[in-house]
């Protein structure tokens, strides 16, 4: 296997393991809230996502992209990317009373305040988290995230087991967040010794106009759903929607995430020993949707199940939403490999104009949507979907020369796998009358008979990824000799 395939999976476990604490405190809290909380919950992380994201005009992912920069500047670049988060974070304590005002709730208002505390202490995090993924010290970056989402975990659960509600969310994330500010000063103590500096402010601004004008419309059109739903219809049914969008996203956000958070640095490494980014690009594809596909049709296949076994029986409204949105994510197999490759290839431009093509688009679809009901907003997620696919595959191709069929060629393989890995699934569900009625039995059957499927079909198409899996199985066994 090698150093992209091992880097990938290193980058991938630190990501798998945020999101499934996240997933954790989801399934658990479902149990121990009423869905009207949950959708506090959510609408006040949507707001907070907004404000978020705005930080991206001053983004930490300036240090990796120019990692020969001085120390002088990288001060500098430090103080407007601290400046800017103290700045957000008065803007959204000063508008939370507005905010819940805006729902006749003032549970969204105290809810807010928290979570801005925890805003603020991200902030001393995330820019050393950066550099130590520029030098690729992918282990140091890891243990900042893991000790801050090991806590948030812990405390998020105490506190909803305590009675503290929808507040548990927040209070868990601010204190999350304390711990890996913590413990980045503690990695890296002399990077926050110098003083204060205007020094690389313009090119930290000017890098972040392309960059957080597309992070602001990619999260307005992610938030905006959530924001009208709480305020058209109500928080219970964000709740129900939630929990099926983060149950059909999972598998792209546990394999692509990963994926993202390294394929930048990894991607400017190959660029300066190769011109071409074609074989990091389509071998990339190859291997994301060998395992992407399959897990994503075999969820929407046993929907009912999943939600009954991970939520409970009072949650079975959200699994025809989650069918329509896993099968729809089929074609967001690219993720956001998008932007690393055009961030890598000077394409700063071009995120700027897919974003302003893509995103309010996007948007206007989903709040229209939103506005009509629940399952005519999942349903749009085939139109938005399939533009953000064929625009990302349009602007990579201006900074990547590949042709239709090496594309095309880059995907068959998966497109078997998917079909094999779904076969017995789908037979399970019809010898059970239908996925509604199927007991925990039959979805472990089928979810056995849809890992043989997978892995006769790496088999008989000859995927890279059937190889790595036989030296890994090789690995084992001869550490088991020993």
């Amino acid at each position: 296997m090698n150093s992209m395939r091992k880097a990938v999976l290193l980058a991938s476990f630190e990501q798998q393991f945020a999101l499934a604490a996240n997933f954790i405190i989801a399934v658990l809290t479902s149990r121990l809230m009423f869905p009207d909380e949950i959708g506090v919950t959510v609408v006040g992380a949507a707001i907070v996502g907004i404000f978020a994201s705005l930080r991206e005009f001053a983004t930490s992912t300036f240090l990796i992209k120019n990692g020969d920069l001085p120390p002088a500047d990288i001060h500098g670049a430090l103080t407007g990317i601290i400046v800017v988060n103290i700045a957000l974070v008065l803007a959204l304590v000063a508008m939370a009373p507005a905010f819940g005002a805006i729902y006749s709730d003032g549970r969204l208002t105290a809810y807010l305040r928290v979570m801005a505390i925890g805003l603020m202490c991200e902030a001393f995090a995330t820019p050393v988290v950066a550099i130590l993924r520029r030098e690729m010290l992918i282990d140091r970056a890891a243990s900042i995230s893991a000790s801050g989402t090991s806590v948030m975990l812990i405390i998020t659960l105490s506190f909803a087991v305590a009675g503290f509600g929808y507040m548990s969310f927040a209070i868990g994330y601010s204190t999350g967040m304390l711990v890996s500010a913590i413990v980045g000063v503690y990695l890296r103590p002399r990077f926050w010794r110098a003083r204060p500096s205007f020094r690389a402010w313009r090119m930290l601004f000017e890098f972040g106009g392309y960059n957080g004008t597309q992070a602001v419309l990619r999260q307005l059109y992610e938030s905006v759903p959530y924001v009208v739903l709480g305020h058209v219809l109500s928080f219970e049914v964000v709740a129900f929607y939630h929990r099926a969008l983060m149950l059909a996203q999972l598998p792209g956000k546990l394999l692509l995430n990963g994926i993202e958070n390294l394929m930048l640095p990894r991607l400017i490494q190959h660029l300066e020993r190769s011109r071409s980014l074609k074989e990091p690009f389509l071998l990339t594809i190859r291997y994301v949707t060998a395992i992407y596909w399959p897990t994503l049709v075999i969820l929407a296949l046993l929907a009912h199940p999943i939600v009954r076994i991970l939520y409970g029986e009072a949650w079975l409204a959200a699994a025809p939403l989650v069918q329509i949105m896993a099968l729809a994510a089929l074609l967001m197999f690219i993720g956001k490999l998008d932007t690393s490759i055009l961030v890598a290839t000077d394409g700063m431009p071009d995120i700027l104009r897919r974003s302003l093509i893509v995103f309010p688009t996007c948007a206007i679809i989903t709040t229209l949507s939103a506005t009509i009901g629940v399952t005519v907003l999942a349903a749009s997620y085939w139109i938005t979907y399939a533009l953000q696919l064929v625009s990302s595959l349009y602007f990579i191709r201006k900074h990547v020369s590949f042709t239709p069929a090496e594309f095309l060629d880059a995907v068959y393989s998966s497109a078997i796998v998917t079909a094999a890995s779904a076969a017995g699934p789908l037979l399970v569900v019809i010898a059970c009358g239908g996925a509604a009625g199927m007991s925990l039995a039959a979805t472990i059957l089928a979810g056995l008979s849809a890992v043989a499927g997978w892995l006769l079909a790496l088999k008989f198409t000859n995927h890279e990824l059937n190889a790595d899996l036989l030296a890994f199985r090789a690995v084992l066994q001869k550490r088991s000799r020993t």
